[in-house]
């Protein structure tokens, strides 16, 4: 690994302890991730109005994501 490599590695473990910080001192913003994920998992094999519905229930938990 060379010095550019060594200084990214740096920063994105430093960046990463930053959203970990964050993520600790609000339990929402965690929960509303993974709830986004799960969402997007659920996308993934819905057809339909089914797939259309979660889609909307996604951006509405990216907004209140966005919103704390």
């Amino acid at each position: 690994m060379n010095s550019h490599e060594a200084g990214h590695c740096a920063r994105v473990a430093a960046l990463n302890k930053v959203i970990k910080a964050k993520e600790d001192k609000n339990p929402d913003s965690k929960r509303l991730k993974q709830e986004i994920t799960g969402l997007e998992s659920r996308i993934v094999h819905a057809v339909g109005a089914e797939r259309e519905q979660l889609k909307k229930q996604k951006v509405l938990k990216e907004i209140e994501l966005k919103s704390k």
